[in-house]
């Protein structure tokens, strides 16, 4: 059996949904491409400058330039790119409009293949235009006078957002593909916060970049958004509790998610359920990890769950690849993007919906008491994406 050795650069200790997607990538290739494969996970992180650096050299750990190139010829069959939210706004050094430092001559310079994989716009709504339309379309037409490197697009609508920026023949030679994270690997671990006896609920809430996430409009005061979108949130879950003995676990993805989970144990430590406080009675907090030697366990809270009520675009994903029921908060494009590619748009909600509380309480005792309409809806939506990582994996497999 033939050896093939990858080099993978991701953000391998980072957001844990980014780890999924390589635990997710790593497993799928290796199902789908018959040869025995090593890969070696460089983190991207290393490749990126501190916020307000970015055009520093001193502030980068590595860049994609010839000295690396000349390593990875050396070393590897194989360079893979991404995925993750891989196209940023701001100003940073960048390789064909990627965030990562590097050169495209470079790249140029490469005798083994490459592959940018399943990679995804981040922009939020309203923010400022992506500035690297030039660079990332001479990226792309790379593609075209070299078979050895294939550029990918994430299934969130990627491909749509940054139409403005590319030319219609230039995204004819991406392919869109499945975020790996969908195929994020089960652990046989019984996960200690699952309650045998209760409805067991993931709530999932993202507290970066709130503003954005709750979209807050000129003048319209954060703190107000914010009190309002915990208090409605509170209020779905305790009239789920009045129908249903449920146990409700919070469980930040990053550790910037704790501003908001802050905020759900203030508001509901104030409210009174039974003889004791909401809090209390209800609700637990799973740990927060990183890296992707942990997705797997972490991640074996979703798929043992009955149901999951998140925000994140690995909240989605990794949910709809394990085939637990969920219903999305659109706080980001990507993951409204994912929803809709994927056919499951019905089970979406705006935070700023006038009826959100009513809305989200309502579709979770609806999935609670009858899954099998999203199941049915999920099954497809998985059958065809997996169907089409098959055909890209092969598509690489042909350039080895």
């Amino acid at each position: 059996m033939k050896s093939i050795k990858i080099a993978h650069i991701a953000k391998c200790s980072h957001n844990i949904g980014e780890g999924a997607m390589i635990i997710g990538m790593h497993s799928s290739i290796c199902e789908d491409i018959n040869s025995n494969i090593k890969f070696d996970c460089i983190d991207r992180k290393l490749f990126q400058a501190l916020p307000g650096h970015e055009f520093e050299s001193e502030s980068l750990s590595k860049r994609f330039d010839a000295s690396f190139v000349e390593e990875m010829n050396k070393k590897y069959n194989l360079v893979i790119f991404g995925g993750g939210g891989i196209f940023h706004t701001g100003q940073y050094d960048n390789l064909g409009g990627l965030s990562l430092a590097g050169d495209l001559e470079a790249l140029a310079k490469l005798k083994i293949p490459w592959v940018v994989y399943a990679v995804g716009e981040n922009i939020f709504y309203g923010e400022d235009n992506f500035l690297y339309g030039a660079e990332l379309s001479k990226l792309i037409e790379m593609t075209e006078s070299k078979t050895k490197g294939i550029v990918s697009f994430r299934n969130d609508l990627t491909i749509d957002r940054l139409r403005p920026y590319i030319g219609d023949d230039l995204l004819n030679e991406v392919y869109v593909v499945p975020d790996p994270g969908l195929y994020i690997t089960k652990t046989k671990n019984k996960h200690p916060l699952i309650r045998n006896d209760k409805i067991n609920i993931i709530l999932q809430l993202s507290g970066d970049r709130l503003d954005k996430r709750l979209s807050v409009a000129h003048g319209f005061d954060l703190g107000e958004a914010k009190k309002s979108f915990v208090s409605q949130t509170l209020d779905a879950i305790e009239k789920i509790a009045s129908k249903l003995s449920i146990n409700v676990i919070i469980a930040p993805h990053i550790p910037s998610d704790y501003s908001i989970v802050m905020e759900i144990i203030k508001n509901a430590s104030e409210r009174k359920y039974g003889t004791s406080a909401l809090i209390r009675e209800l609700f637990d907090i799973n740990l927060c990890t990183r890296g992707y030697k942990q997705a797997s366990d972490f991640f074996g809270l979703y798929s043992q769950a009955d149901l999951a009520i998140v925000t994140r675009g690995h909240g989605t994903i990794c949910n709809a690849g394990l085939g637990t029921p969920f219903i999305a908060i659109d706080t980001h494009p990507k993951a409204s993007g994912f929803m809709r590619d994927f056919g499951l748009e019905d089970y979406l909600i705006a935070p700023s919906d006038k009826n959100f509380s009513s809305k989200l309480h309502t579709m979770a005792l609806d999935l609670i008491s009858n899954n099998s309409i999203w199941m049915e809806k999920r099954d497809k939506g998985f059958l065809l994406a997996r169907e089409t990582t098959r055909q890209f994996n092969r598509k690489i497999a042909e350039l080895l």
